[in-house]
């Protein structure tokens, strides 16, 4: 897994690059490359035909973007001038000034109405308060210029957190971001998509083998599926069962979720007049079982259209001796009362995982505002309830108790629609049947629904058409390919 840093540990990581021996202008130098690289690929061999613009602030992000001026003037390209957002304070930004001045770099007193390419290097990661003056002017002309240019960013789009993946008032539009030496927690979730672009990981000699992390970006393979023998039968895959609530047709969709990730046994459980709506829907692989008190499965999904009101009937499912995911409705009702649903769901000795939606966090953590800083709710909700919790959203979090947070990127649009919970419920339960962790399931859950979404949208060519029914199919194809 990739580590992911906080704006701090990324400090700590430079200055202890410096102390190693490595001179802070290399450091900018192997930046400034950086992203020479990246226009440089974007453009090809157009580039010096190309009007451009490099955005410089006060900091060492605008010291990196007049290396990349001094670097591409030396160069031959010659169709752009600079923008400085600020005077600057870094003696390093100072130095390469000196040097534009020297080579008669067109220094612009004004923003031109059109340009090819920006460099944005107004701002990095310790951006504290909203952008103003000169700074927020060029985001704003950068952000409504017509038609659009391609934007690279230093480290970080300027006016973006760097650990909570907001924007601190207003953010610029990235087509890319160079990041360097680590990833940044906050270029992975919560808004960051909107800003971030296509990213772009730049080591710029900076050392990657010290320091423990708190949070790492899940890379495919990083967890394995479950084995699957040759010499088996339905019993060798587990069994997984779902509460066939109020609204059925949730249950059924994280039921043929289940299916395809392998899991031996399907089937919904509910009360007769549940039953009775699906009669005429179900898949024939799907068993249908009316409750009994007895569970009779290696794991559970609760919570997809169960129905808000179920207190009892939750209660009565905690105590069960089976593998929980609590999702949708069930977290609703721990909400509604978590003073009863807290202990219970602590002292399980059989796994329980939690998977809510951004607003079914708040309310589980008394109407907090998660996006917020997702980092910090999915940490306080993992270690108030002692289990394992997926956050769902772009960037999707998953936190365990004494574990590191960990980063989901994949998926799209297309499972902004609802069902996608309903997915991912049965998905996690399906791995949970064929005994792997929650923490696991978890994750890989997530990222084989994302996949999967993608996958659609690549045959598709749209991200809004996909149904969810189209995401769970082609489950089987994504899990047959994954490695």
């Amino acid at each position: 897994m990739e580590p992911l840093l906080t704006v701090d540990e990324m400090r700590a990581q430079d200055a202890a690059a410096i102390q190693k021996g490595i001179p802070e202008v290399v450091l900018m130098e192997h930046a400034a490359l950086g992203l020479v690289c990246a226009l440089e690929e974007r453009f090809a061999g157009i580039l010096p035909s190309c009007r451009g613009i490099v955005l410089a602030g006060p900091g060492n992000n605008g010291g990196d973007a007049l290396a990349v001026a001094r670097i591409l003037w030396l160069k031959g390209v010659r169709n752009f001038e600079v923008v400085l957002t600020g005077e600057s304070a870094s003696n390093l930004a100072k130095k390469h000034l000196a040097v534009l001045l020297t080579l008669k770099v067109p220094i612009a007193k004004q923003l031109p109405d059109s340009v090819d390419w920006i460099v944005d290097g107004i701002y990095g990661t310790g951006l504290s308060k909203p952008p103003e003056g000169v700074a927020r002017r060029c985001i704003e002309w950068a952000n409504t210029m017509t038609p659009r240019p391609w934007v690279v960013c230093a480290d970080i789009p300027s006016g973006l957190d760097g650990d909570t993946g907001q924007p601190v008032g207003l953010a610029i539009d990235g087509s890319m971001t160079v990041t360097f030496g680590f990833l940044k927690r906050g270029l992975v979730t919560a808004r960051a998509a909107n800003y971030v672009g296509q990213l772009r990981l730049d080591p710029i000699q900076i050392p990657r083998d010290g320091g423990e992390f708190s949070t790492f970006l899940f890379e495919a393979g990083d967890i394995a599926l479950p084995r699957r023998p040759e010499a088996s039968h339905k019993g060798t895959f587990g069994s997984v069962k779902f509460w066939c609530g109020e609204k059925p047709g949730a249950a059924l969709l994280a039921a043929g979720a289940a299916m395809r990730t392998g899991v031996g046994l399907v089937a919904v459980v509910g009360e007769e007049k549940a039953l009775a709506q699906v009669e005429d829907r179900i898949n024939p692989e799907i068993l249908v079982e009316q409750w009994n008190g007895a569970v009779g499965a290696a794991a559970m999904g609760v919570g997809p259209g169960m129905g808000v009101h179920e207190f009892d009937r939750l209660e009565e499912l905690l105590e069960k001796t089976v593998a929980l995911v609590l999702d949708a409705d069930a977290t609703t009702i721990i909400a509604g009362d978590p003073q009863r649903f807290i202990p219970l769901i602590k002292e399980r000795r059989s796994i329980t995982v939690m998977t809510p939606h951004p607003k079914e966090a708040g309310r589980l953590l008394g109407e907090m505002d998660v996006e917020m800083d997702r980092f910090a709710a999915v940490k306080k909700l993992s270690d108030t309830f002692g289990c394992p919790v997926l956050l769902k959203g772009k960037g999707t979090l998953v936190a365990c108790p004494e574990e590191p947070t960990v980063v989901v990127w994949e998926g799209n649009p297309a499972l902004a629609r609802g069902g996608a919970g309903d997915l991912l419920t049965g998905i996690v339960a399906g791995f949970l049947a064929q005994g792997m962790g929650g923490r696991e399931a978890l994750i890989l859950g997530a990222h084989l629904e994302g996949a999967a979404a993608l996958e659609v949208t690549r045959r598709r060519g749209a991200s809004r058409t996909p149904s969810i029914s189209e995401i769970s199919d082609a489950l089987a194809t994504v899990i047959d390919g994954y490695r």
